[in-house]
Parts: structure tokens; sequence; C-alpha cells
């Protein structure tokens, strides 16, 4: 499916770079599309769990790839957890904060303005490790 998608685009846009994001995936997903370790709970439980996804991910060589920082389901997390959850996402190549919680918020950082400035100097680093994650996919 991704490489259907992956040739699709480079049909229809020949002078640009494909970029596919696909929820899942055959062995050779890592050759056309990033992906996420899956819809996460919001819970300091999924935000360990997901650390070892990764990095299994990441060593069976689809390295492209993260999860919904924050957690995607559940309740609006707690301000440290967010914070972590952060801190830990800008190290993946897939960051995003991306969520549907059971009170039909979205999680964002600005849902925590006394714990912003950690939030802020978190993402600060990732766009300074942007380039090199870019030279590596």
């Amino acid at each position: 499916m991704s490489l259907v998608a992956n040739k699709a685009v480079e049909e229809v846009y020949p002078n640009y770079r494909q970029y596919i994001v696909s929820r899942s995936g055959f062995a050779g997903i890592q050759r056309y599309a990033q992906t996420w370790a899956g819809d996460n709970s919001t819970s300091w439980k999924s935000l360990k769990f997901n650390i070892p996804v990764i990095l299994g991910l990441g060593l069976s060589g689809v390295a492209n790839q993260g999860c919904d920082i924050g957690g995607f389901y559940g309740e609006v997390p707690e301000p440290e957890l967010f914070v972590r959850w952060v801190q830990n996402g800008i190290f993946q190549p897939r960051f995003s904060i991306h969520s549907c919680n059971n009170d039909n918020t979205v999680t964002e950082p600005w849902m925590y303005p006394s714990y912003t400035k950690y939030i802020r100097e978190a993402i600060k680093l990732r766009y300074k490790l942007v380039p090199y994650m870019y030279s590596l996919v």
C-alpha cells in the first residue's frame, strides 16, 4: 500500500519529494512511509511502553516513526506527564502532538501555562536537531 501511494504521489507531483504517512504496513514499509506506534493512552504506563516499542521498531529497520505525544485517547494528561512526553518525543523522527481526549478536547502545549517554558525549551531543542534527523531519514 505504501509503495502504491508513493508511486501515485510521484506520478502526480514528479518534481517533489514524496512523503507518505501510513498507519501500518508490511516488511519494507520503512522504504516508503513514516509510521507511528499506534493510538496510545494518556498515561505514564503508555509513555513507558512506547519507549521500547519505538526502539524496537528502529532496531528492526523502521526508524522513521514515533508516537502520539501526550497520548491519543483518555483523560487530558496531567502537566508533568505531558512535559515528560514532549521531552521524550523530541528525539523521535515523528513528533506529533495528536489526541482525542475523553472530554472532546485535544491536548495542546498552551493548556499548561505554568509548564509552557519547559515545553518550549524541548521544542526549541527539537528544531536544532531537525537537520540531523532529516539527513538520517
